[in-house]
Parts: C-alpha cells; sequence; structure tokens
C-alpha cells in the first residue's frame, strides 16, 4: 500500500485505541501480548516496523536501550515525534522492504503492520536479516480468515485501502521457511465486530456493557486452539542460523 494512503488517513489512528471500551479492550490485549512474546530490556536494540503515531514506541522504547522506528507516511512519522518524548528513538520515514541499515537488531516487532507489505515472505526474509544470532521477531498481525471480511466497508476499497493477511498456519510456515526456530503463537484479540464503539462495525453492542462482554476474551487469549476464532494474532519467532 502507498504512502498516500496512511498519510489521508493518519488521523484515523489518533482514535484506534482509545475512546471507547472496544478500542481500550483492544489495546489492553495488544500491549499484553506484544510485552509478553518480545520482553525489552535495557540491553536490546530494538527496530519497530510500521510505528504509525508512536503508540507502540514509547512504550517499547522506554524499556530499551535503542529503538529505531520506521514507517512508510511522514505524517505518521511526523505525529510520532510529538508523542514520543524520550531520547533514544531514531525514526525513519521509509517502506519497510525499501529500508537500508548496517544495524542488526536483538529484536524486531511490528504490531498490525506486516499485512501492508506487498510480498510477506520477502519481508521476513529481511526481518532475518536484520537480527543478531538469536534475535527475536515478535509479529502481531490481522487474522484470516476472520469475522472482519464480513463488515469490509466499500469506502476503504474507493480509498485504496488493501491488507495481504495471512493465516496463522501459513505464517508459521512462512517463518520457518526463511530461517526462524521456536515459533509460537497465541491470539491477540478474540472478540466479534459487533460493536458500537468499534471501527465500523455492526453496531449491536452499546458501550455501557461493552466491557462486561468483552472481559471474558482478555482471558480466552491464553489458549493457543482459539486463535481460529481470534481477530488478530501474535507470533513469536527466534533467528535460526540456517
Amino acid at each position: 500500500m502507498t504512502s498516500d494512503y496512511w498519510e489521508r488517513e493518519s488521523g484515523f489512528y489518533d482514535r484506534q485505541w482509545k475512546g471507547s471500551p472496544v478500542s481500550e479492550f483492544d489495546y489492553a490485549c495488544t500491549k499484553d501480548m506484544l510485552f509478553r512474546f518480545l520482553e525489552p530490556s535495557m540491553n536490546d536494540k530494538i527496530l519497530e516496523i510500521g510505528c504509525g503515531l508512536g503508540t507502540w514506541t514509547e512504550l517499547v522504547g522506554s524499556k530499551c536501550r535503542a529503538i529505531t522506528a520506521v514507517d512508510v507516511s511522514k505524517e505518521m512519522i511526523r505525529k510520532a515525534k510529538k508523542n514520543v518524548s524520550l531520547k533514544n528513538v531514531k525514526f525513519v520515514v521509509s517502506d519497510f522492504l525499501s529500508f537500508g541499515t548496517k544495524e542488526r537488531f536483538n529484536k524486531i516487532f511490528a504490531v498490525r503492520s506486516f499485512e501492508y507489505l506487498d510480498d510477506t515472505k520477502a519481508g521476513l526474509r529481511k526481518v532475518w536479516g536484520m537480527l543478531k544470532p538469536s534475535g527475536r521477531f515478535v509479529i502481531i498481525t490481522k487474522s484470516k480468515p476472520c469475522a472482519w471480511e464480513f463488515v469490509y466497508h466499500e469506502r476503504w476499497k474507493r480509498s485504496g485501502f488493501r491488507q495481504n493477511k495471512i493465516s496463522y498456519t501459513k505464517m508459521r510456515k512462512l517463518l520457518h521457511s526463511v530461517g526462524f526456530v521456536d515459533v509460537k503463537m497465541l491470539p491477540a484479540i478474540i472478540r466479534f465486530p459487533i460493536f458500537r464503539g468499534g471501527n465500523r462495525e455492526i453496531p449491536m453492542i452499546p458501550n455501557s456493557v461493552a466491557k462486561y462482554l468483552l472481559a471474558p476474551g482478555f482471558v480466552l487469549r491464553r489458549f493457543q486452539p482459539l486463535i481460529v476464532f481470534a481477530e488478530s494474532y501474535a507470533a513469536y519467532a527466534t533467528r535460526g542460523e540456517s
């Protein structure tokens, strides 16, 4: 997807993780899974793929030695620089597949951004090559198939919105095929697109009761078999030496 789309849509991401019980639930689930798998430490040099407005850059950057945050959109980076107050952050405007650096990282992560790459396998190969030996890659990405495919809106199609979503079974195979080992996967968000506070969902559930219906979903993410019902899933993998 081109940078033009993200320049136009950057305003939406101000509201993605806040403002309603459902967006706050999505944020809490995603944050919990990111830190469970990434385990950032002050010894780590970390790369973030698709930093957006810097939501995860700020959180992860506060717990590591240095973080490089890459995004294809100049407007996203401009806003991220305002949102992130840390001094150990380096922002780069670039498509990840075109991004070049001689640095090697202890850990690399991508939160809901990898599905926008045109070539998933090429992206995974690049991640593998940018990691130090035994380095860790964590990805949180949207599931395929999932209930959200039934609420896809024509407006998104007209605006140039598209996703290269990968099923968790295919993602596992791709990770192994490029040389990753110790692959683990869990559901990131388990719920249905039926909340009024969500993003263009079927508005069945009002905000007044949403938090009560969402609460069990936070616990259910612990069970790997339930990944088939997930809106998004998290994957952890280690760079092998092959």
